[in-house]
């Protein structure tokens, strides 16, 4: 029996420099979490194929890698721009994140309604290949919400197979879930209820789920499961302590030279909360000023989604706060905040591993992956201060500062707090490391798949 892994992504990528193809790997935390959570499995991944680079890739036989078995789900350029920039990206992660302004959106018109015909193909597209490639008594392993269609679609063609799904984002309040049009929200509850098993980050979000099923009037016995996946502290370690890595610490620390260092790494989106982030540096530069000049706010902040207007609106909008802040409360020789937004992963680790703060505050995060990595690689005893609507929060809520998202006053102080005065924290620290590194993505994938029923954390 073989594990079968569905997702938008895939663990490879390619695209054209210079007019020659190129190879990388797959873009996203969820690709690379899984990958690592694969190792020794001989598992099969399917995922979208979309770009002419993709069908090059195809053509020339790269759809490949030595660690999993690849399967392409080739699709028409339209359907997959319905499919995952107008359904899933611009409707399905803002309801999910709670991030819809009531008085201008949703609209669900006629081009909506169009679209998502486009995301019922795109999903009848992965259960149609899932369905070719699963041999009787596989696991098909269904992610995220590009995908909510596929169990209920696969179900219909195969009988002998067990079909596991995985949300990593939050799953809305039902509230928030009944303002889809009530049609495409009954097919996605019904899907979602004829899986096996259905996996979340934190219970918040598997509770919404289940007041979800009972405000729609479903009565099932459907098994849930709470498992934040864990980050492969060993690989990250390996990471952390590169040349390339080490050479970005150096040009930090020449920067920094003995300044207090506030950091956040994140893309470059709506969830990201960037802007109220900023905002709490102004609130606490106004109360504070006695601490000009005494830190540096290194924001590192790398594009994301920017065929979307919403995305480009917001990340001009960031870049627009950075810069009044800075006219505000900066010096000659002084600027607060340093907003990065070339993507740099080595640069991350280093300024991960260097700060004496991380500032993670999403309005909502299925999980958070960088509070993670930044807990398992600082060297300095850094503060962590957490938004409360992350899902990593309520499971490690008693090791960092857990702050309200849209409080900046309450955000500033914690800054104050953390940056400049005296926190005994090496136990908390100790503790928050041994939690993280409690469980490996092995182990989650054998809970997220039903092969070990205990939950993680």
């Amino acid at each position: 029996m073989s594990l079968l892994i569905a997702s938008n992504r895939g663990p490879i990528s390619f695209n054209y420099l210079n007019g020659e193809l190129r190879t990388g790997r797959g873009g996203g935390g969820l690709a690379s979490g899984l990958l690592q959570a694969l190792n020794g499995t001989n598992a099969k991944w399917i995922s979208a194929a979309t770009s002419l680079a993709d069908r090059a890739a195809i053509e020339m036989d790269l759809w490949k890698m030595p660690e999993v078995e690849l399967h392409p789900v080739i699709l028409d350029t339209q359907i997959y721009e319905s499919a995952y920039n107008k359904v899933s990206n611009e409707t399905l992660w803002f309801m999910f994140h709670g991030l819809f302004n009531a008085p201008y959106s949703p609209v669900f018109d006629r081009r909506f309604f169009h679209d998502l015909d486009g995301y019922y193909s795109y999903n009848q597209s992965f259960a149609e290949t899932l369905a070719k490639v699963a041999a009787s008594g596989d696991t098909v392993f269904v992610n995220d919400y590009h995908l909510l269609l596929v169990p209920k679609l696969l179900r219909s063609l195969r009988k002998d197979i067990s079909v596991t799904f995985f949300l990593h984002t939050p799953f809305p309040s039902p509230e928030e879930f009944s303002l889809l049009p009530s049609n495409f929200a009954h097919a996605i509850i019904s899907s979602l209820c004829d899986s096996d098993l259905v996996g979340f980050h934190a219970d918040q979000w598997r509770t919404n789920f289940r007041r979800t099923l009972d405000a729609m009037g479903f009565r099932s016995e459907l098994h849930s499961v709470v498992a934040p996946l864990p980050t492969d502290s060993k690989a990250l370690e390996i990471s952390s302590k590169t040349s390339n890595v080490l050479a970005e610490m150096d040009k930090i620390q020449q920067d920094v030279g003995e300044k207090r260092l506030l950091v956040r790494v994140d893309r470059m989106e709506l969830s990201k909360n960037i802007v109220r982030g900023f905002l709490s540096i102004d609130e606490l530069l106004l109360e504070h000023p006695e601490i000009k000049g005494e830190f540096i706010h290194m924001a590192l902040c790398y594009p994301s989604r920017d065929s979307i207007k919403a995305y480009r609106d917001y990340a001009e909008e960031v870049k627009r706060t950075a810069e009044a802040i800075n006219e505000a409360h900066g010096t000659k020789n002084w600027k607060p905040i340093v907003l990065l937004s070339e993507d740099n992963y080595n640069r991350s680790l280093a300024a991960l591993q260097l700060s004496n703060c991380l500032l993670v505050n999403p309005v909502r995060d299925g999980l958070n992956l960088v509070a993670q990595e930044g807990a398992l690689v600082n060297q300095r005893n850094g503060e962590i201060i957490l938004s409360q609507a992350a899902g990593l929060a309520e499971h490690i809520k008693d090791f960092v500062t857990t702050i309200n998202p849209f409080d900046i006053v309450q955000t500033a102080e914690s800054l104050f707090s953390s940056l400049f005065e005296e926190n005994d924290s090496t136990e908390n620290r100790a503790n928050l490391r041994s939690t993280l590194i409690e469980n490996t993505p092995q182990q989650w994938l054998e809970v997220v798949t039903g092969n070990n029923l205990r939950e993680v954390f």
